[in-house]
């Protein structure tokens, strides 16, 4: 019953971090779903408790309950796009879509029953682990470290404040399980007997659980008042074992423009036959430079989905590069997986693949890849009816400079005064930059867009290239409330006749991307002379026709950053280029691999009897080398159950006696600590020896020396004394065992 107690006090505990984790979702589902999860966990562990089964069963059985609701939850959904066959391709497609959800939204989320499926596999094994911790490791005292886990993402949670009630229940459920841990083991009470002793031993039990709660929660207040949440939000998720410098592709395009020659950089072919744009990188700053690089941190590992993006198509698209080398892998927006070559990273902000590896300034010369996209196609109406969205960049790509000038501020107000929606507002200062009677396409315009450029581009020679119509746009977006950045990469190109497209160096181009809520990042076209596609909320034209080869298109060549080798760019005279962003790299790029992830699961499965036999005799070889005789005979008694041999309910000096018949070498140590047992049990005065855990050690070896080789590894593998009863365990240890009675496995 006193661990029945214990359960029940780890389950109201749990009420603290299921609280909490209700914090980052508003998913109405997850208070019920969670609450009825953990529940049943601890109703299987009661139910195995009280037909007498030992604590390893009752883990095993959590974890079977747990797998098994799991698995019923994925049969059960129903995703919008096609999964993987069999439970494991649902698993797969759930791991995958709620981390990208995870990731890429802000608390409280939007209801996802992925996300909600991975959150519920979380709370269950932290409720599993803490029970692990509390009843079969005896370890009461460490659980807050398990039971905090939720209340510390709440706390390193960007721009996530922790309410007091969370910071209380985990001190209430702490405190309870203190509380109950102790009143499960009852100690002696000296000099006091009766209900006066029992009365001093609660006082004293729930004095100590309030002392080493206060301390907790003090110590929890005060590190939370030391350290702001803004200042961990600042840290980076994600680290590398070293510092990179990405070259800056806001370079100067202008003299790109004029160079001679026209080579052909890449070709590409799509499982739909439809030419698109290749994006390299996407700029968030935007200062009185123009567009710039931020610093970023690249991640390793599959790549997540686009933010805020509903209603895509996955697009299949393989390249065959040639004397192109550069850092960032061309892909259409927004990639998902890659099959390239070498070591890449990629960042969640922007979504660009990056080299991290050696050589990867040029990383992409000669690279044969496939990448797999998903392309948000939004209607002129889904487009109108949006509004700005918050994506997690937001406090760079949707920020104001304050020094922008007031005149461009004034000019984005007027063109949008009679749009109601920001999806209008975008549209309109779209057509006003794409209409020709205002602005002409010239490639002889002075290179750069700062305020100044800008300026002069907007009010006075009205006449610009591509990088000064989408800083335009991304610069009056954002005055009118939209975020937007700049995006470099390159147009689709020109198409063959077998159905691939050849892109060239004046294929190079930057364009807006604009955050609109329901549809993610948007790509706007306002360079009309040079885009041979239409922007968003225009008709699409045919499919375009292969230029003059004597006219020199208006479109800048690829850069090369970082003066890769291939072609680079020419660059005007004075202009500088960005500074480069250190960014921390991570690993390579991998996948989710199921088949790896499921075997790691059953060699854990496998080790993890192993692994508690060995810490339950670790702690009791210690306790034996403290002088405590009943602990060595406990851990003589689970390696004699653990051979498979019934473990006799006789007195300590019969049992002795019948270990010293089985193992004849270890026969007085045998004799002696039975003798230890007796005096620990029956004498007035018994004293402490500290070779009971010698004796146990050498006597253990005996018996196992004497077990046949596959009873070995069958009591180190599937030790038989864990799923020896708590109970039992008592009983053997009781004096009254002299009576007689089996204390063998249940």
């Amino acid at each position: 019953m006193n661990q029945i107690t214990v359960v029940l006090a780890v389950l109201l505990a749990s009420l603290s971090p299921i609280a909490t984790l209700g914090l980052l979702t508003s998913d109405p589902a997850w208070w019920l779903d969670s609450c009825v999860l953990l529940g049943v966990l601890a109703a299987t562990s009661i139910g195995i408790r009280l037909f007498r089964g030992g604590d390893s069963l009752a883990r095993i059985g959590q974890l079977a309950v747990l797998l098994m609701w799991l698995g019923v939850l994925a049969l059960r959904w129903q995703p919008e796009g096609p999964v993987g066959q069999g439970l494991f391709g649902r698993i797969e497609a759930l791991v995958s879509e709620g981390s990208r959800h995870l990731q890429m939204s802000q608390a409280p989320m939007p209801a996802s029953p992925a996300a909600l499926w991975l959150l519920l596999a979380f709370i269950g094994w932290l409720y599993i682990i803490t029970e692990l911790l509390v009843t079969t490791l005896e370890q009461p005292g460490w659980s807050i470290a398990v039971l905090s886990v939720p209340f510390l993402v709440m706390l390193l949670g960007p721009g996530l404040s922790p309410p007091w009630w969370s910071v209380a229940s985990l001190a209430a459920g702490y405190a309870l399980i203190l509380y109950a841990s102790t009143a499960a083991r009852p100690s002696p009470a000296r000099g006091l007997t009766g209900d006066e002793g029992g009365r001093r031993r609660r006082g004293g039990r729930l004095a100590s659980a309030i002392l080493v709660t206060t301390l907790a929660l003090v110590c929890e207040l005060a590190l939370g008042s030391v350290i702001p949440v803004t200042r961990w939000a600042s840290l980076p998720r994600f680290t590398g074992p070293q510092a990179i410098e990405l070259g800056d592709p806001s370079i100067d395009l202008s003299a790109s423009l004029n160079r001679r020659g026209n080579p052909v950089l890449l070709t590409y072919s799509t499982d739909s036959g439809i030419g698109v744009r290749l994006r390299l990188i996407a700029l968030p700053i935007l200062d009185a430079s123009g567009a710039r690089l931020d610093s970023i941190q690249i991640r390793s590992g599959r790549l997540s989905a686009p933010p805020g993006q509903t209603g895509t198509t996955t697009l299949r698209t393989r390249v065959q590069v040639k004397d192109f080398g550069s850092e960032y892998l061309p892909a259409p927006y927004a990639p998902i997986s890659h099959d390239a070559a070498g070591e890449w990273g990629w960042d969640a902000t922007s979504h660009a693949i990056l080299a991290t590896g050696a050589g990867r300034r040029s990383a992409t010369s000669g690279l044969n890849y496939e990448v797999s996209s998903l392309l948000s196609e939004p209607s002129p109406a889904d487009i109108a009816q949006a509004r700005a969205g918050y994506p997690d960049s937001s406090e760079r790509t949707a920020e104001i400079p304050t020094d922008l000038p007031e005149s461009i501020r004034q000019l984005a107000q007027q063109i949008t005064a009679d749009a109601e929606t920001a999806g209008e507002k975008a549209l309109a200062i779209q057509r006003f930059l794409r209409d020709p009677d205002q602005f002409r396409y010239d490639t002889t315009a002075p290179g750069g867009a700062g305020y100044g450029v800008l300026e002069r581009f907007l009010f006075q020679e009205r006449s610009g290239y591509c990088i000064h119509f989408a800083t335009a746009m991304t610069a009056m977006s954002r005055v009118v409330g939209i975020p937007a950045r700049v995006a470099v990469g390159f147009l689709p190109g020109t198409q063959r006749g077998d159905g691939s497209w050849a892109v060239s160096a004046h294929d190079m181009h930057a364009w807006p991307e604009l955050y609109l809520e329901g549809l993610g990042w948007v790509a706007f076209e306002p360079t009309a002379a040079v885009s041979r596609q239409p922007g968003p909320g225009e008709p699409t034209p045919l499919p375009p026709a292969a230029p003059a080869p004597d006219s020199p298109s208006p479109v800048p060549p690829t850069p090369t950053p970082g003066g890769a080798s291939g072609t680079p760019p020419a660059t005007a005279p004075g202009a500088s280029p960005a500074a480069p962003s250190p960014v921390p790299v991570a690993g390579p790029d991998g996948g989710l691999n199921l088949g790896w992830l499921g075997l790691a699961a059953l060699v854990a499965v496998l080790l993890t009897p192993a692994g508690i036999r060995a810490l339950l005799r670790r702690r009791r070889l210690r306790g034996a080398a403290a002088g405590e005789a009943e602990a060595a005979w406990r851990e003589v008694r689970a390696t004699w159950i653990d051979t498979g041999l019934g473990w006799p309910g006789a007195s300590p000096r019969q049992c002795g006696a019948i270990l010293a018949s089985k193992a004849p070498e270890a026969s007085q140590e045998a004799a002696r600590l039975a003798l230890l047992v007796e005096r620990s049990r029956y004498a007035r005065a018994p004293g402490c020896d500290p070779s009971a855990a010698k004796l146990a050690e050498r006597l253990n070896s005996a018996v196992l020396a004497a077990a046949p080789p596959w009873r070995r590894i069958v009591a180190i593998l599937l030790p038989r004394s864990l799923w020896q009863s708590r109970r039992t365990t008592l009983e053997a240890r009781s004096p009254d065992t002299s009576q007689g009675g089996t204390d063998g496995p249940l």
